[in-house]
């Protein structure tokens, strides 16, 4: 590995290095549903670990634990404090970038061609920003993972076959953790398989494909049992659940017109994945239907198929048909998307506008490149070099300065836990932490906060579904009730004689 190479791995590294660094030195506490996911990372190990994924406005979970299991290990190494997700989501994309990275420089590709797709994998980080690679929310943490899968995907399809078990579990993970994703693994993983099948043809290929194959069933069982286990238990069935909600009709998806334009400013320049900018509306982020925009991407990948076709180019043709699958699933799951597009359902598809430009890439800079004299090809190694570590080193300098995810609802949660701590520590247990939708995301801090003091805090019983059976208790069975309260209604319940304030 030359120099340069070198420098684009180590500077890809660098945020993520700067946000897990910034995590161990700082105070975060969770709020809204990065306090649930703080619930459920902290269960594992114990008599309640999770067996199931975040829950869903919907009334079901996500498919499976991985999320929590992969937060597990940080999180405790910071005393079971907010911080530790943060240094979690931090790791689970540094791991993502070093996959990107080992396939893109050892792929059969030549180096210029592992030079631009780094190129593409720095302008979706730009475009991501520093704080959005320590957000551990699961649809924003599978993001980079995506992109490490499909590339995993890819290199087996080329005939690294040792590539299949490190793609599945990048499928679990990705899956278990949004559900919306699992038809673009299903359809990447059965593509993998294909090629591979039509790779080795040869009775010694076989057999090593067979051993590929066994590794990759085995990885696939490991990490869906617990999903499976909870799916038999007595009160179990989220597995089931979410066959029944997917498999029957919807009125309110979003459908194939809507969803194609929606999907469309990924393939357009620039795109949203460039800049960092998508255009959306209203209190939760929910996407605005863009004027039509040319495909370029698209129209590129056309190009290029046709290209690596002609040439018989199996790499470049199966980097095509990737990145073409990718595209039509990715539609096919954003017009099925259910009620309201919001940004942060979408955000996995911008990397699928990303992989659109890397699979031309490895199929059209071949050409390119066998055109070239060896120092006008060396130029435009440097120039692709230069403008990977520049965007990476912005990437850096956003990390330097990146807020944590609900950063002000976080300090005053933290706040009122201050201040509350002294009281809620002689009042009989178990607290019972209470509150309106407008001061819901408040008092999950709350109940973060004093879980963390060692205070026994719970959730009111109708609300079980959202943090799991252990923080839940009905309201006679409560040592003490607290409310969090919001707005207008603090100085109605500061009027009411039945009420004592502790915190403000």
């Amino acid at each position: 590995m030359n120099r340069r190479v070198a420098l684009i791995a180590t500077t890809a590294l660098a945020p993520f290095v700067v946000l897990f660094v910034r995590a161990t030195r700082g105070y975060w506490m969770a709020t809204a549903d990065y306090s649930l996911i703080a619930f459920r990372t902290r269960q594992v190990g114990g008599g309640h670990t999770p067996l199931i994924g975040p829950y869903s406005r919907f009334g079901w979970s996500h498919p499976g634990p991985a999320l929590y299991y992969a937060l597990a290990a940080p999180f405790r190494i910071f005393a079971a404090y907010g911080t530790g997700l943060l240094a979690g989501a931090s790791v689970i994309g540094a791991v993502a970038v070093i996959t990107i990275v080992v396939v893109l420089l050892r792929a059969p590709v030549p180096r210029l061609v592992g030079l631009f797709g780094l190129l593409i994998t720095a302008a979706l980080l730009r475009g991501l920003g520093g704080a959005f690679l320590w957000d551990p929310w699961n649809p924003r943490v599978i993001v980079l993972p995506f992109l490490a899968f499909i590339l995993l995907s890819w290199w087996a399809a080329t005939g690294h076959h040792r590539a299949l078990p490190f793609a599945v579990a990048y499928a679990s993970f990705i899956t278990q953790s949004h559900v919306a994703l699992v038809p673009e693994v299903v359809a990447l993983l059965a593509l993998a398989t294909a090629w591979l099948l039509m790779t080795m043809r040869v009775a010694p290929e076989r057999r090593q494909l067979r051993r590929s194959i066994f590794a990759s069933v085995a990885v696939f069982a490991v990490m869906w049992w617990p999903p499976v286990v909870e799916e038999l238990q007595p009160h179990g069935g989220n597995l089931s659940t979410l066959w029944r909600f997917w498999t029957k009709s919807h009125s309110d998806t979003v459908g194939y017109s809507h969803g194609a334009r929606l999907l469309a400013p990924q393939f357009s320049i620039p795109a949203p994945w460039m800049t960092g900018h998508e255009q959306s509306e209203g209190l939760g982020g929910a996407l605005t239907v863009p004027r039509l925009s040319i495909p370029f991407a698209l129209l590129v990948l056309i190009t290029a198929s046709i290209a690596a076709w002609r040439r018989r180019d199996r790499v470049g043709l199966a980097a095509c048909s990737f990145a073409a699958t990718s595209a039509f699933v990715a539609w096919i799951s954003v017009a099925n998307v259910v009620g309201t597009p919001f940004e942060y359902v979408l955000r996995w598809d911008w990397v699928v506008g990303a992989t659109c430009w890397i699979a031309a890439g490895i199929a059209l800079l071949p050409i390119v490149a066998e055109r070239l004299r060896d120092g006008v090809r060396d130029k435009l190694a440097y120039a692709i070099t230069a403008g990977a570590a520049i965007l990476l080193a912005l990437v850096t300098m956003s990390s330097i300065s990146a807020e944590k995810p609900l950063a002000n609802a976080s300090r005053t949660a933290h706040a009122l836990t201050l201040q509350a701590e002294g009281d809620l520590r002689n009042v009989p247990r178990p607290v019972l932490m209470q509150a309106d939708v407008s001061s819901d995301v408040v008092a999950v801090g709350v109940i973060s906060g004093l879980v963390e003091r060692g205070i026994d805090t719970r959730y009111p019983k109708p609300l079980l579904a959202f943090p799991g059976k252990p923080l839940v208790r009905k309201k006679p069975r409560a040592g003490t009730p607290v409310f969090v309260a919001v707005g207008d209604s603090v100085d109605v319940y500061a009027r009411d004689p039945r009420f004592h304030q502790i915190a403000r």
